[in-house]
């Protein structure tokens, strides 16, 4: 692998920070938690704050075209799974 993998994750709820975030630092040699996407902004930047998180995203739409990640951690209620998975496929 030429680099680390980017994840951005959409969600900044307890799934986030007490599930997907520490699984993937707890593979920190292959991936990098590069943004995480809230609809309110503020527990954002809380998630990015306490866990060295460089991006913030109130929209994720926009987190998935700024940043291209690698990966998408859906961490949003299961009703939004379908569409946020989707369009993160289409996005690459």
């Amino acid at each position: 692998m030429a680099g680390k993998l980017k994840v951005g994750v959409i969600g900044a709820g307890m799934i986030a920070n007490a599930g997907h975030i520490p699984g993937w630092k707890s593979v920190a040699n292959d991936v990098e938690v590069v943004a995480v996407a809230n609809p309110n902004k503020a527990k954002a930047q809380l998630t990015a704050d306490s866990e060295g998180i460089a991006q913030v995203y109130d929209d994720w739409r926009q987190m998935l075209a700024e940043i291209e990640p690698d990966i998408v951690s859906i961490c949003t209620p299961n009703a939004c799974h379908r569409a946020q998975a989707v369009a993160a496929l289409k996005a690459g």
